[in-house]
């Protein structure tokens, strides 16, 4: 079996960081789409709350790199989880700077 890149305490530690940050980037979208509605706004939202779920499920699911007879394969399922939440956060950005806010 693979071993795990953190620790189990290193895990909980990077999922409250994660929490924190990512709570507070919804908190923003979601004061900014309140105040000014739009559905840019409100799919900024979804692919944010999206992007908060993956993030802190993917601390668990990383492994340590390069360790003998893994395939590379193995590293696939959280390198993918990884550029998901970029991704959607990237997409949530390019909603929210097109969003009608004035």
């Amino acid at each position: 079996m693979p071993e795990k890149l953190l620790s189990d305490g290193q895990i909980r530690l990077v999922r409250t960081a994660t929490a924190i940050v990512m709570g507070l980037l919804v908190l923003g979208v979601t004061v900014a789409l309140l105040t000014y509605p739009s559905w840019q706004l409100g799919l900024a939202l979804a692919l944010v709350v999206v992007a908060a779920v993956v993030a802190v499920l993917l601390p668990g699911r990383m492994l340590a790199p390069l360790q003998p007879g893994v395939p590379a394969s193995a590293y696939l399922p959280s390198a993918g989880l990884a550029l998901l939440v970029v991704a959607l956060v990237a997409g949530a950005g390019v909603l929210f700077s097109q969003a009608p806010i004035s």
